[in-house]
């Protein structure tokens, strides 16, 4: 079950996705969405002063940092608000007492170190979701993706821009027999059980130690979830393009991997396309480290 869910409120282009898409899960298992904004504080030496430097320029600097986050607080809580009353979703306290038997959403702002916070409250989650960005979003928000992925150990749903407009129906899951693949499965039972069509693809051969695709389909069918298996031959493009096509002609909404292993340079995920994904796939990614 999704009980808890965290979004990252981090910038005006990638927020409304991700929330829309966390509120609906919110609405589907009952469960509380929080989103999370970090005001980070001003640090000069990150800042673009004039040169050479005059007296006031750091303050001034200061001023200007500070007035861009309040508008983006402003902007940022504005639009949950927004998002909160379209879905017809009860706003409350964070830190109230008890959470009622229905979908719920909270905003919170702290101040610090992003890539702590975020991670510190995406443990306490069940569940973290993102969007995904084809342009450079900022440092920042590009390294809290894929640190969110790789330090967390929690499950990541990455939305596309245009965000995720209804719960899938039916997912394609990319299944290699290895450790990321197996966790992500798992992590996606309460997900996969909502689903009407779901097919585990293999592309390639997989390892004669890890566990085959009927293996998968078989553990799954004792959790109630029946699957069909797929296994084509890997295509003279890139693995993403043909994951693509694959769900496009399966006419499935959602794709569900393993993401990095150890060393985001030796990546074992489902053909390497997690750095893919991050951009963007046209569907919403499950994704689990």
């Amino acid at each position: 079950m999704f009980k808890s869910l965290l979004v990252p409120a981090l910038s005006r282009s990638s927020f409304s996705g991700a929330l829309s898409a966390a509120l609906s899960l919110a609405e589907q298992y009952q469960g509380h969405a929080v989103a999370c904004q970090v005001r980070q504080p001003f640090d000069a030496s990150l800042q673009p002063l004039p040169y050479p430097l005059e007296m006031g320029s750091i303050s001034q600097a200061r001023s200007l940092y500070e007035k861009s986050v309040d508008e983006l607080t402003s902007y940022l809580r504005q639009a949950f608000e927004a998002a909160v009353k379209a879905a017809s979703i009860k706003e409350i306290s964070f830190e109230g007492e008890g959470i009622p038997d229905e979908p719920t959403a909270s905003w919170i702002v702290r101040c610090g170190d992003p890539y702590e916070l975020v991670s510190r409250f995406g443990r306490m989650n069940d569940i973290i979701v993102m969007q995904q960005c084809q342009k450079v979003s900022g440092v920042i928000e590009s390294e809290l993706r894929q640190r969110l992925l790789t330090e967390v150990g929690k499950p990541v749903l990455l939305v596309p821009e245009t965000g995720m407009p209804q719960f899938p129906k039916s997912a394609l899951i990319g299944w290699n027999g290895s450790l990321e693949a197996t966790r992500a499965l798992t992590a996606a039972l309460p997900l996969l059980k909502k689903l009407e069509h779901i097919v585990l693809l293999t592309i390639g051969d997989v390892r004669e130690t890890y566990p085959a695709a009927s293996e998968a389909r078989q553990y799954l069918r004792f959790h109630g979830i029946f699957a069909e298996v797929m296994t084509v031959k890997k295509s003279a493009g890139s693995v993403t393009d043909q994951l693509r096509q694959i769900a496009a002609d399966q006419q499935t909404d959602m794709l569900v991997l393993g993401g990095y292993s150890h060393s985001r340079m030796r990546e074992r995920v489902f053909g390497g396309v997690t750095q893919d994904v991050l951009k963007n796939t046209g569907l919403p990614a499950f994704i689990v480290h």
